[in-house]
C-alpha cells in the first residue's frame, strides 16, 4: 500500500516518503548559501550587546527571540501593530507581521487561515487525484471538505 505523505506530490511519494525533507530541500533550495556563512563570520564573534548596539545605530529593528514563542509577549510587536491576527473565530490567532511600512503603514492580512478542508479538493486536484479517487478519500474520511459528512 502507498502511502501518500501530504507535502509531497502523487509521483514524488515512492521515492521520497521517508524523507520528504529531501524533496522539498531539492525543489526549493532556499537562501543563497553564501549569505548565511558569510553573516555568520561577521556577527558570529560579536557579543549580544554589540549586535544590538549596531541594530540601533542603524535602525534595523530586532527583538531578542530565542524561543517560538517569544514573539507573543514582545511588548514593541504587540504595541506597534507588529502581531496580526489571522483566525476566523472569537479566540485569536496571531502571528508577526513582516517588519516593512509602506507610506507609513504595515502591510495587513491578505488572507485568513483556511478553514479545516477547505482546499482538500484543490490540493488532491494539484496531487493529481482524479474527482472518483477524491470522492473515495471524503467517503474514508482521508480527506475533509466543507459540507462533507464525517463518519462518526
Amino acid at each position: 500500500m502507498l502511502v501518500v505523505h501530504p507535502l509531497l506530490p502523487r509521483q514524488a511519494t515512492r521515492h521520497y516518503a521517508d524523507r520528504p525533507h529531501a524533496y522539498l530541500a531539492r525543489r526549493n533550495p532556499g537562501p543563497d548559501s553564501r549569505t548565511i556563512p558569510r553573516n555568520a563570520t561577521v556577527i558570529a564573534p560579536m557579543s549580544v550587546d554589540e549586535v544590538t548596539k549596531l541594530c540601533d545605530a542603524c535602525g534595523v529593528a530586532y527583538a531578542p527571540i530565542s524561543k517560538p514563542e517569544d514573539p507573543l509577549h514582545d511588548s514593541h510587536l504587540l504595541h506597534a501593530d507588529g502581531m496580526l491576527d489571522v483566525g476566523r473565530t472569537a479566540r485569536p490567532v496571531l502571528v508577526p507581521a513582516l517588519p516593512l511600512k509602506f507610506d507609513g503603514k504595515r502591510l495587513g492580512i491578505t488572507r485568513s487561515l483556511a478553514a479545516v478542508g477547505e482546499h482538500s479538493r484543490e490540493i488532491a486536484a494539484s496531487l493529481d487525484y482524479g474527482v472518483d479517487e477524491v470522492a473515495r478519500l471524503l467517503r474514508a474520511d482521508i480527506l475533509v471538505a466543507p459540507g462533507e459528512a464525517v463518519s462518526p
